[in-house]
């Protein structure tokens, strides 16, 4: 293993290879799984926001005087969301953080960097993984092979500092996504509750009584989930320019070795601060998404590959 000090990153046919060898595979099926016990939580939560939403407007027009109920429930419910299933969320997203960084830093052959704590015990990722004969299949269901875009022709500085941009950018792609379902929700929901005004004929004292006021804590929470969203999106999208204006350095203003490792640490703490983002939003956007995320790597390798062969 190598120290901080003198780090040397592998080749990248060392690193197309380590990706795909048994030990990496098991290490980021565990991840994935250790990510969806996050997203259950997060969407529990969601959920009962959810619920919130919609049944206080319908108590607000058929039972006006339980309007304060159902205020005292959203605040409640918020309060639990940011108490205890928050929590139980962000106990499963560092442990499932804490395994993405031991499958990058077994790839990227770097040294172990700081300590992360929690982190899933040996016999949590046993349990994660199942048995060892239905890893395989597993795998193949999730396609996890080739996790990272690698051109064999690149550098293994550069190859490394790609699949970290690449990482980063494609994060950064599902965040925004997941920002704007968060905006379209509140907007849906501000344009039916306008129109259930209107058509009760509510005048704003009972609107904003009988029908704002009972979600403003599930609103609130909303609220802070997009800007969540939103910052985690940007500092992401930062992270990968700034890898990428590396990249198109030359000689001293290159990417060097100890960068490697300062993103590392940085992506593992946007990694552990960032909101979980639907499976749905997942899944449905996969193949666009690894579609522009190979795109973009490809043509960062031929601009490597055309530079290196120019200081050659």
């Amino acid at each position: 293993m190598n120290s901080a000090d003198d780090y040397t990153p592998p080749s990248s046919a060392e690193i197309a290879s380590k990706q795909n060898s048994p030990e990496a595979l098991r290490l980021l099926l565990a991840q994935r799984k250790m990510h969806s016990k996050a997203k259950f939580w997060s969407t529990i939560r969601t959920v009962g926001v959810a619920a919130i939403a919609i049944i206080a407007p319908i108590l607000a027009i058929l039972k006006p005087e339980y309007a304060v109920v159902a205020a005292a429930v959203a605040g409640a419910w918020v309060f639990l969301g940011r108490t205890f299933l928050a929590n139980l969320q962000l106990s499963k997203t560092h442990k499932a953080a804490a395994i993405q960084e031991d499958f990058d830093v077994l790839v990227f052959g770097m040294p172990g960097l700081a300590p992360k704590s929690p982190r899933a015990s040996l016999e949590d990722i046993e349990v994660l993984v199942g048995p060892a004969e239905a890893i395989n299949k597993q795998v193949v269901q999730q396609k996890l092979e080739n996790w990272y875009p690698v051109d064999p022709a690149t550098s293994g500085l550069d190859a490394v500092a790609i699949a970290q941009r690449a990482n980063a950018s494609y994060s950064s792609r599902l965040l925004n996504l997941n920002r704007r379902m968060w905006m379209t929700c509140v907007v849906v929901w501000v344009i039916a509750s306008v129109s259930v005004g209107m058509a009760f004929s509510w005048t704003l004292e009972t609107f904003i009584l009988g029908l704002f006021l009972p979600i403003l804590p599930a609103l609130l929470d909303v609220f802070e989930q997009w800007r969540l969203t939103t910052a985690a999106s940007r500092e992401r999208s930062e992270l990968a320019l700034s890898i990428e204006e590396k990249l198109a350095g030359v000689e001293e203003h290159h990417v060097q070795p100890q960068d490697l490792l300062i993103w590392q640490e940085r992506m593992y703490s946007l990694r552990i601060s960032t909101p979980q983002t639907a499976n749905f939003l997942y899944k449905i956007t996969r193949e666009s998404n690894e579609r522009a995320m190979k795109g973009a790597a490809d043509h960062l390798a031929n601009n490597s590959n055309s530079a290196d062969g120019g200081r050659s």
